[in-house]
């Protein structure tokens, strides 16, 4: 999924800035879906199934539950908190599917890759202050606007279900 400078969206086979995307907690259990290129701008849905985005981020149709896929399907489904229904790819947009029971799986599974090499920066949503560790493992909030390879985190998966261990690459 792609959200070009005016916040248009479209699909693409790219990895690269404008695909890129962030979760933000929105409270209840749901998230936000901000493109990375754009901050202020916020992945949305109409009753019609209509997906595009907006910058009014109190607007309850911005609001999103991450799912394990179905049996099956390895992914996650991104359901609409507002509709009730999943966001799927239909052939060349995205829409929201009409009828949850009867929805194509496949066109209803997201991948969520990493476009940065699965490194990421664990952020204070409210203090907007990042976890930082050092070798002998002292461990620092930093409010820096440059960020440091000591607030460099990686995820790796344990081979047990489910289970992610969160590793600074500063070690």
């Amino acid at each position: 999924l792609r959200c070009d400078l005016t916040g248009k969206l479209s699909m693409s086979d790219n990895y690269k800035g404008w695909e890129g995307w962030r979760m933000v907690e929105a409270g209840g259990g749901y998230i936000r879906i901000s493109p990375w290129a754009h901050s202020r701008k916020y992945l949305c849905s109409d009753e019609t199934g209509k997906v595009s985005t907006t910058e009014n981020r109190e607007d309850p149709a911005v609001r999103w539950s991450v799912e394990k896929a179905p049996i099956g399907f390895e992914g996650v489904m991104i359901r609409s908190a507002a509709h009730n229904r999943v966001l799927q790819f239909d052939d060349t947009l995205c829409v929201l599917n009409t009828a949850v029971e009867s929805f194509y799986a496949e066109k209803a599974v997201w991948q969520l890759p990493s476009l940065h090499r699965q490194t990421y920066y664990v952020v204070s949503a409210i203090y907007n202050r990042r976890i930082g560790a050092g070798r002998n493992s002292d461990v620092w909030m930093s409010n820096v606007p440059i960020r440091k390879k000591t607030e460099e985190w990686r995820l790796e998966g344990t081979g047990e279900s489910g289970v992610i261990k969160l590793y600074s690459k500063s070690r």
